[in-house]
């Protein structure tokens, strides 16, 4: 097998490096793993939908806008919409806290 036929594929790709330190602060500040895997997954879609804008240059009329993407696009709305404001009220503020 020559070096053309050897390939990788990745499912998704990696993650950021904020949406890594995001995950571990959550974690530090007393999230389960699993938790702030979740809650990192919410970012990424906040971040996403916002066309890629890091969270420290929106406020509140962006969250609000996600959140209204969630309640229309979501199957339980009202779970997703508990979630995914649970995440992205204020995603830097983890870092915030953590900088004092």
């Amino acid at each position: 097998m020559g070096p053309s036929a050897i390939h990788t594929f990745e499912s998704t790709p990696p993650p950021s490096l904020f949406l890594t330190q995001f995950q571990e602060a959550a974690i530090r500040h007393g999230h389960d793993a699993s938790t702030a895997l979740a809650m990192a997954a919410w970012v990424r879609r906040f971040i996403l939908f916002h066309g890629k804008k890091h969270p420290q240059e929106m406020g509140r009329a962006e969250i609000w806008t996600f959140l209204e993407h969630v309640a229309r696009s979501e199957r339980d709305a009202l779970r997703a919409i508990e979630t995914a404001h649970a995440a992205s009220a204020n995603p830097s503020s983890i870092f915030a806290v953590e900088s004092l």
